[in-house]
C-alpha cells in the first residue's frame, strides 16, 4: 500500500468530487437547513481542500481563521466517534511551527483511537518510504460533553520507519496536551494549550485535520508504515 500523492492534476479532479460530497449531505439531513456550525464547517473544509499544499492568500487565510474562531465559539457536542481510528491529515496550521513540520507539502497527521486509549502521530520525511511515527497513550482530562475538550498524550514509543523494511528508535518522550476545539465527521480543530514536555509542539499551535478521503479521494490508502 502507499499513500495517494496529491499531484495537482489528479488532486484537482478528486477535490472537485469531494467538494460535491461536502455540501450534499447537509441538504438531506437538515430539512430546515444546516446549523451555523455545519455551514461554517463545510465552508472551512472547502477552503482547506481547495488550498491544500499551496500557500493561502492573505484574504483566504483571514477567512480560514475567522471560520476557526466561529467553530471554536460554537461549543459543539463532543462525539467520541470523531476520535476513532483512521489517519487524519494536517490541512492547516497557525501559530508556532512544530518541530515535526518539514515543508508545506509534507504529509503529516494523527490517528486517534479513543476507545483503546492511544494515538499515533505520523510525519513523512521522504514520502512514506521514510517517516516519523510516534505512539502515545491517550486519556481525556475532563468530563466535558462539549468542545473544547482536553486530552493528554503520553509518548510510549517513537521511531523513524523505512517504509515496511524496518525502524530506528528515536528518543522522544514526555507528555503533551491537545484541546479539541471542534470536531465532526469531516473536520477536527485542535489547539496546543501548553508546550509539550518534549518541546516538539509549542503553546498556541492550532491545527486543522481532514480525513485522507477528503484530501485525496477514493484512491487514498492509509500508509502501511502505521500497520507495522
Amino acid at each position: 500500500k502507499k499513500i495517494a500523492e496529491s499531484s495537482s492534476a489528479r488532486g484537482g479532479a478528486l477535490r472537485l468530487t469531494v467538494l460535491g460530497l461536502l455540501t450534499g449531505p447537509a441538504r438531506g439531513f437538515f430539512p430546515l437547513g444546516p446549523s451555523p456550525a455545519v455551514r461554517a464547517s463545510v465552508a472551512l473544509q472547502r477552503q482547506l481542500v481547495e488550498g491544500y499544499g499551496r500557500p493561502l492568500a492573505e484574504g483566504a487565510r483571514a477567512e480560514v481563521d475567522d471560520l476557526i474562531e466561529e467553530l471554536r465559539a460554537a461549543r459543539v457536542r463532543f462525539d467520541p466517534r470523531v476520535l476513532s481510528d483512521g489517519l487524519w491529515y494536517v490541512a492547516y496550521m497557525a501559530g508556532p511551527q512544530p518541530r515535526w513540520k518539514l515543508g508545506r507539502t509534507q504529509l503529516a497527521g494523527q490517528r486517534y483511537q479513543l476507545r483503546e486509549g492511544r494515538t499515533t502521530n505520523y510525519a513523512e520525511i521522504v514520502g512514506s518510504a521514510l517517516c516519523l511515527v510516534v505512539e502515545a497513550d491517550l486519556r481525556a482530562l475532563d468530563g466535558a460533553s462539549s468542545c473544547p475538550k482536553d486530552f493528554e498524550l503520553a509518548v510510549t514509543s517513537a521511531s523513524v520507519r523505512f517504509g515496511t523494511l524496518g525502524a530506528l528508535t528515536v528518543p522522544i518522550r514526555g507528555r503533551g496536551r491537545a484541546r479539541l476545539l471542534f470536531g465532526d465527521e469531516r473536520l477536527r480543530i485542535f489547539l496546543s494549550p501548553k508546550e509539550s514536555e518534549s518541546g516538539w509542539e509549542q503553546d498556541g499551535l492550532v491545527v486543522c485535520q481532514l480525513p485522507g478521503l477528503a484530501l485525496f479521494g477514493e484512491e487514498w490508502r492509509q500508509t502501511a508504515a502505521l500497520d507495522q
